[in-house]
């Protein structure tokens, strides 16, 4: 019993078949195989779908046997062919002389669009239900403005061969670079990898320039305004010695060596002017430590009374402190008796020890008071 090839369905005569009859199906195999080899026919189209016939079993050629085919008519909108057999794969040559785009489908894969007046070399795959249609072609566009030799497009087989993929190829399209800059690439080593290329993605004019912008380590000069985002740390010398930074409530100045704080007067011959001993707390100045006291700064003003009772009611003391020998007051007494010259920040009080100087003037003239009329008494 015969069968039939799967591509072109083909029949193929047993030994000793058809006898006195083989002769019909050898000249339709015969046209079969001249319409694949090279044959061309044009269909017209009247419609928007059309079926390229190509049975299983033919019993004669047939119009998908052809190799080649020029479709022509004014089908009235885009047409579909659909060739007949999705599990027949197959390369055709078409050649759209309609007015209108003409889509070739053979099963729910992909399919081919060919607008009007363009070919395409087209591959059906036959892969049943879901089979696509591939179209092969290199068109005349795709060279439009090339200039380089056969040299320059064996470049790019080899590239293709190390895996570089078609995605890759169009981040080509639209390049503006010179054939110039694209040379700076020549030589570039061997070991540079895709991720440092990735570096200048995003590169948005010229690196230099971007580069010259930037302030040296060497020094410079800034222009603008420098902003350091909260707990983002200033820090000078080469052991951290010193650190500045705001934490988002405070400003912080470090100092990790126990060294002094020192302000100088430049146009001075850098003559020292304040000094912060960090390691003790204390502060020196070379002139003198002022607050205002203006009158017009000030209100609700009244004269101290009881000034020495107040005074009385304090006490002066000797105490130590870290590690060294102090003379003052302590702020948890005085707080009973002169409220406004005590603190509360952080965690421990603290005395504006200016602010006394008022108790002990008027303590000092309630002194004065009390001697003269000692005085006035013991003259009588």
């Amino acid at each position: 019993m015969a069968t039939y090839t799967n591509i072109n369905g083909v029949k193929l005569i047993t030994t000793g078949d058809e006898a006195g009859t083989w002769g019909s199906s050898t000249n339709t195999n015969l046209e079969i195989i001249e319409r694949a080899a090279n044959g061309f026919a044009q269909i017209a189209l009247t419609g928007t779908s059309y079926t390229l016939a190509l049975s299983n079993q033919p019993s004669a050629a047939e119009n998908g046997h052809y190799k080649a085919i020029e479709f022509t008519g004014t089908p009235g909108g885009t047409c579909t062919v659909t060739l007949a057999q999705n599990d027949h794969a197959r390369v055709y040559l078409f050649l759209n002389s309609t007015d209108q785009t003409v889509t070739i489908s053979q099963g729910s894969g992909s399919n081919v669009n060919i607008a009007t007046s363009t070919g395409a070399i087209v591959l059906a795959d036959g892969a049943g239900s879901g089979a696509a249609v591939k179209n092969l072609s290199i068109t005349a566009a795709a060279f439009e403005g090339f200039t380089g030799v056969a040299a320059d497009l064996n470049y790019a087989k080899d590239l293709r061969a190390t895996g570089v993929t078609t995605t890759e190829f169009d981040i080509l399209d639209d390049l503006t670079a010179s054939t110039a800059e694209l040379n700076l690439l020549d030589g570039v080593p061997g070991t540079l990898t895709t991720t440092e290329i990735g570096y200048l993605d995003g590169v948005s004019s010229a690196i230099q320039t971007q580069l010259d912008g930037k302030l040296s380590l060497s020094g410079g000069t800034v222009t603008g305004d420098v902003k350091f985002n909260d707990s983002v740390q200033l820090n000078f010398g080469t052991g951290t010695d010193a650190e500045i930074y705001h934490n988002g409530s405070h400003l912080y100045f470090d100092m990790n060596a126990d060294d002094d704080i020192i302000f100088r007067d430049g146009n001075n011959s850098n003559a020292t002017r304040f000094t912060f001993d960090t390691s003790s707390g204390n502060f020196t100045a070379t002139g003198n430590i002022t607050a205002y006291s203006d009158a017009a700064l000030k209100s609700d003003i009244t004269t101290i009374d009881n000034a020495l009772e107040k005074v009385a009611n304090m006490r002066g003391v000797f105490f130590n402190k870290d590690g060294e020998r102090g003379t003052g007051v302590v702020a948890q007494e005085v707080q009973k008796v002169i409220p406004e010259a005590v603190f509360e920040g952080g965690e421990y009080l603290s005395v504006a020890y200016g602010n006394l100087v008022g108790v002990l003037v008027e303590a000092i003239k309630d002194l004065k008071t009390q001697v003269e009329e000692l005085k006035n008494g013991a003259s009588k």
